[in-house]
This record gives structure tokens, C-alpha cells and sequence, in this order.
């Protein structure tokens, strides 16, 4: 199965996806191309790389994942490369945020791909030299070069003995805060003690982890979500714009 993601931040209005989807039946009808998200906010690398990692593994071995955004970095600085990691492959800009794909123990593979002025460059520079690597072309004949990835250290959570203190990674298109807690750290912190999750100000507090979204009209309420992490949110409202929290904002859970 010759499948191709793209994660882009071009909105579904613009000519790009129509080139795109038009360059593929004209070249090569058999590569299926999946497209995650078009909706990516402007130059957010980070959102993109979140979105990729909490879904590259549900597609086939062997599928190439196009990262189309370059972010804020300069293109001298972020530099198109192919990686290979865990058996999938990842074509996108070397900046920091696309990094985070790969902060696992294992070592991806890296290399450097074809680098020229091109007013395209996610069709230039990425995509078509996915759609060779899916046509069995090595990637040695499309890369100019095997390259040293930088190692990526997560942000993980601070603990002391009574608090643990986490950071948000992601708000979907609910308004609600994805965080980097995990199920295993928090049940580990916990030891099924009473607790409190507070978000941002003492009076946004959490007590309890629900199995499901909460039915009070306006209620806060803490599940652990598909990827295994806290995620905080408000019933029938968005969180983000109801008390303000955004990426980076911190999450503070204490034992009482």
C-alpha cells in the first residue's frame, strides 16, 4: 500500500491541496493520499508535529508522513529532511518542534534531502521526493546525504512529594487542553489519594477523573483521552476562551 499523510496549514480554500492532489493522479494514481489536517494554525510546526505523532501509528508500516510547515525558522535554518523511525517515514523541515517526532529510545535514521529556491517548497522539496521513495526509489538516489539528527529531550512533568505540575501540549477544536501527564505518571503520583487539579487560578479546580465528558452545563471536568493523557475541558464551552489556558499553560495537581 503506497500511502502518503500531509499535515499542512494551508486551509481548504487555497489552490495548494488542488496542485497537490492534481500532481498525484497525474504521476502516480496509486498513491493513496491521506490528509490529516489543512487546518493547522499558521507556521505552528509544534501543533503539526502533535498531531502526527498522536496519529502516524494508526496507519500501515511503510506509509510516508509529509509535515508540510516550516514554521517560524529560517529556510536556512530548517532544512528539508527524511527520517526513518519505527518503521514509518517522516519528510518534513529539521527544526526543532519536528524533532519531537522522535524522542523515543531508539535512533531514527536521517537524511538530507534536495534543497533549492522553489516558490512550492512542501511540493518541491517534500512530497515529491515522498512519492519517489513510495515508487521504490532508495532513499540514497533522493537524498543528498545521510545526516546527525539532534536528540530530542521531552518536557516532562516537575513532581515533588505533595504536587505534580505539567504543561498543556495541544488544544483541540473543542477547546480543550490535552497536557503532557500520562495515565501511568498520574496513578503513580496519586497512589488513589485524594486530589486536586487546579487550571491557572484557585478557582478552576478538578477533583475527580470522569470516564466520560461531564453533563453539568459549564462543568469542568478530566478524563485521560485515546493517547493515554489527562485532557481538562468544559462541558458544552470551550476552555481555552472560558479562562484563558493555552499551550504551555501550566497544570498543577496536589494531594490533599
Amino acid at each position: 500500500m503506497n500511502i502518503l499523510t500531509l499535515i499542512t496549514d494551508w486551509n481548504n480554500e487555497d489552490y495548494y491541496v488542488g496542485m497537490v492532489k492534481g500532481y498525484l493522479l497525474k504521476t502516480n494514481a496509486e498513491v493513496q493520499l491521506a490528509e490529516i489536517s489543512h487546518r493547522i494554525p499558521l507556521f505552528s510546526s509544534l501543533v503539526a508535529t502533535f498531531i502526527c505523532r498522536a496519529s502516524y501509528e494508526s496507519f500501515p508500516e511503510g506509509t510516508v508522513h509529509v509535515l508540510g510547515i516550516r514554521g517560524g525558522i529560517n529556510k536556512e535554518v530548517a532544512k528539508p529532511v527524511a527520517v526513518s523511525y519505527k518503521n514509518h517515514w517522516f519528510f518534513g523541515f529539521n527544526n526543532p518542534d519536528f524533532q519531537q517526532m522522535f524522542d523515543a529510545p531508539q535512533n531514527p535514521t536521517a537524511w538530507a534531502l534536495p534543497d533549492f529556491n522553489t516558490s512550492f517548497p512542501e511540493l518541491d522539496l517534500l512530497i515529491k521526493p515522498a512519492i519517489q521513495l513510495l515508487e521504490g526509489v532508495p532513499i540514497e538516489k533522493i537524498a543528498t546525504g545521510s545526516i546527525s539528527l539532534e536528540r530530542f529531550t521531552p518536557v516532562k512533568h516537575e513532581t515533588t512529594a505533595n504536587s505534580m505540575v505539567g504543561a498543556v501540549l495541544y488544544i483541540d477544536g473543542y477547546g480543550n487542553a490535552i497536557t503532557n501527564i500520562s495515565r501511568t505518571d498520574f496513578e503513580s503520583f496519586t497512589h488513589g489519594r485524594k486530589f486536586r487539579i487546579t487550571l491557572l487560578r484557585q478557582q478552576n479546580v478538578i477533583t475527580e477523573i470522569s470516564s466520560t465528558v461531564g453533563v453539568e452545563e459549564g462543568e469542568l471536568f478530566a478524563i485521560f483521552n485515546s493517547l493515554g493523557l489527562l485532557e481538562v475541558g468544559q462541558v458544552n464551552s470551550r476552555l481555552d476562551e472560558s479562562i484563558g489556558i493555552d499551550v504551555h499553560s501550566k497544570i498543577r495537581i496536589q494531594l490533599l
